[in-house]
């Protein structure tokens, strides 16, 4: 069950201030990685000690291999990358990416998470 809220936002290349609205998801919780691997435990019966070394040097593997502008993609082409944009600039030789205004990991996802995302059932969260 995900919910949603409707916010309005400036569009952010209108010259008179339009202002659109957006359905934008709401984060009801969080999974700690205990859990998480309790959980994969769960599913798989595999030992919660195996499961937690194997996701820490996963993860360890994916920081450095997107460190060196590498994509992570899983079995279903689903593709995890780093992404940093640096502040605009007039000038060409002022542009500098370690000046960023953004930066994240972002998710691309494959056939398979599309179809998941395709079953989610959205419910309005007002007031």
């Amino acid at each position: 069950m995900i919910f949603y809220k409707i916010t309005q936002r400036k569009r952010p290349d209108s010259k008179d201030g339009e202002i659109l609205y957006y359905a934008t998801t709401i984060i009801t919780g969080k999974t700690d990685f205990n859990e998480l691997c309790s959980k994969v435990h769960t599913l798989s019966k595999i030992d919660k000690r195996i499961i937690s070394e194997v996701l820490t040097y996963a993860w360890q593997i994916m920081k450095i291999d997107m460190a060196h502008g590498k994509a992570i993609e899983n079995v279903d082409k689903t593709c995890f990358y780093l992404q940093i944009t640096s502040k605009a600039r007039k000038n060409k030789d002022d542009v500098s990416i370690k000046k960023y205004s953004k930066r994240g990991i972002i998710v691309k996802p494959g056939p398979t998470l599309l179809e998941f995302f395709d079953k989610l059932k959205f419910y309005e969260k007002r007031g």
